[in-house]
């Protein structure tokens, strides 16, 4: 019952876990030259996809379409609805235009978005099954559809930041910003790590 007791404990505990691989991963992205600007901010975006789709699927509250809450059913749409706005955004403007003329940038920007990246794949199937794992051992968990949750923040924020880094240093000094330049891509990355590690993930 101990080790029962100690399991549960440490399970509760698996968003921060989630956020430490996210960050081992990403530095490890980092020096292998793998990771852009746009890297950071799609992983983020895609963690709320896979967050929100398994909250669907997962939750009791969306286990049958009859037994969702309206404020359930109207706090669905509006947040995919937001997230689709926020794809386009950024995958033409952060991975199109802002590396249009980095190859080395944009190479890496279609590996990504054509799940040709091992680090983001890598990401992204440990948040799949962090959540899942979340879930079960959260019984009854009624998951937030506001689009404003800590993780979507952190995702509003991001998108902010990463808009300013890329015209004031990353647009003006590209050979110093490039994925090939290994302090370069941590100095600018490490603002996005830094705000995923202070805002924890909701539930």
């Amino acid at each position: 019952m101990k080790f029962l007791k100690l399991f549960f404990d440490a399970a509760k505990k698996i968003q921060s876990l989630g956020v430490l691989v996210m960050f081992v991963l990403t530095i490890t992205s980092i020096i292998y030259k793998q990771t852009t600007v746009f890297y950071i901010i799609y992983l983020f975006w895609f963690s709320e996809v896979l967050r929100t789709i398994i909250d669907l699927i997962l939750s009791k509250k969306a286990s049958a379409e009859t037994e969702a809450t309206p404020e359930a059913k109207l706090g669905i749409s509006p947040r995919f609805f937001l997230l689709g706005i926020y794809w386009v955004f950024i995958v033409v403007f952060f991975g199109l235009i802002a590396n249009w003329s980095n190859d080395a940038a944009m190479k890496i920007n279609f590996q990504v978005v054509l799940f040709q990246n091992i680090f983001f794949n890598l990401n992204l199937m440990f948040i799949v099954i962090e959540r899942i794992i979340y879930h079960r051992m959260n019984s009854g968990l009624e998951p937030s559809y506001d689009a404003f949750t800590a993780n979507m923040i952190v995702l509003h924020v991001s998108i902010v930041l990463g808009g300013m880094l890329i015209f004031f240093l990353v647009l003006k000094y590209e050979q110093t910003f490039s994925p090939e330049n290994l302090w370069g891509s941590v100095l600018i990355i490490s603002p996005f790590l830094l705000l995923r590690m202070l805002v924890k993930g909701d539930g």
